[in-house]
């Protein structure tokens, strides 16, 4: 959904914002006197959390990261689809969702725009600052049906508590904290805790709505750390479904639609629940996981987006580099990039690991091909 040299800026480094979905969270709520609630296991509010069935919805949220990335400007007022821009500095995004097939993302900056629409089977990417659309049309499955594989980053609280929540099984202390007030909503708080030493991550905050268990924010922080290293959440929310119009986007006048074509990304059913369609994430960029739990390694064969046809040309190839440069530290057969939450290293035939591990444990598996 992007042309090459907005797509390399996802990629080159690239992994940060594979990172980021892969670790995703958020914000800041009103400083309010803690709600009176009934009390409520650790049990049943996993339970809970877990059938959330919320037909419709819309908000405001904000994204803020702490990583601790050495070289890199903290981004304000940025608008920009790009991965600098989730991974510093705070950034404010509107939301509208109308069930799996119907979702809409803008990304506020201080004098643009940018939006990515989801209507059925058509996707649409639009940045006010360089009057950029893209169009997509999902592939459909096998019985006709349109794809339903998610298509837009993961950036609601609710996408980063699945993914948490993935991650847990029996490697991690799950305990009630105190009840919180979160876009004006009272709220229920877990804490999970990992158990594995390795895990860079030291403890995950979930605030679950008391009345719907839709997570409102999600706070994760560092081994260590005293504030949240990366976070995600509703500043704002109103329980509505959004009106149809909301999710119909038109080409502004002027503009030049780029159509790209998806066909072959999600070819069945089986398929399109294993893939998510990122914009610029490219095709046959299939991922593949090393171990499990809080030290898995996602491990992404995106050689053909570094090199080759994918890869931009003069000045835009030459900037990126130069960031791929100033982020990263040399390796044997690769650039390491480390930060509070996660490290990536980029092996110089475009392989990329990215787990919250320490950068010594990531080389020591992707060595190995084997989990710690």
């Amino acid at each position: 959904m992007m042309t090459d040299n907005r797509r390399w800026r996802w990629i080159a480094p690239g992994v940060v914002g594979a990172a980021i979905a892969a670790t995703a969270l958020v914000t800041t709520s009103a400083a309010a006197s803690k709600p009176k609630l009934p009390s409520r296991t650790a049990g049943q509010l996993l339970a809970a959390v877990q059938e959330v069935k919320v037909p419709g919805f819309s908000g405001t949220i904000v994204q803020t990261s702490r990583l601790g990335i050495s070289g890199l400007p903290t981004a304000v007022g940025d608008a920009t689809l790009s991965w600098q821009s989730f991974a510093s500095g705070s950034r404010q995004l509107r939301i509208w969702q109308a069930g799996p097939d119907h979702q809409r993302v803008a990304l506020l900056g201080q004098v643009a725009e940018s939006d990515i629409v989801h209507n059925g089977r058509d996707v649409w990417s639009y940045s006010s600052s360089t009057r950029a659309v893209t169009h997509a049309v999902l592939p459909g499955e096998k019985t006709g049906k349109p794809a339903t594989a998610p298509v837009v980053p993961s950036v609601t609280p609710q996408q980063a508590a699945d993914q948490v929540l993935r991650a847990m099984a029996a490697t991690t202390m799950v305990t009630v904290d105190r009840t919180a007030r979160v876009a004006g909503r009272a709220a229920y708080q877990l804490v999970l805790t990992p158990r594995d030493g390795h895990t860079l991550v030291g403890s995950v905050q979930l605030a679950l709505d008391s009345q719907t268990s839709l997570p409102l924010r999600v706070r994760i922080f560092a081994r260590g750390g005293k504030k949240p290293a990366f976070e995600v959440g509703f500043t704002e929310l109103r329980m509505r479904t959004p009106a149809a119009n909301v999710f119909r986007f038109v080409p502004p006048a002027g503009t030049k639609v780029k159509q790209q074509n998806l066909q072959g990304l999600a070819p069945d059913p089986a398929a399109a629940s294993k893939h998510r369609v990122i914009p610029g994430s490219g095709e046959g960029n299939t991922p593949r996981t090393i171990g499990a739990g809080w030290t898995s390694v996602l491990v992404l064969n995106a050689g053909d987006m570094l090199t080759g046809s994918s890869q931009p040309a003069g000045g835009a190839k030459r900037g990126a580099t130069a960031t791929l440069d100033r982020l990263t530290t040399r390796v044997t057969g690769g650039r390491l990039l480390t930060s509070a939450l996660v490290s990536a290293l980029i092996k110089d035939d475009g392989t990329v690991y990215i787990a919250a591990l320490s950068g010594a444990d990531l080389q020591k598996v992707a060595a190995t091909g084997r989990p710690l």
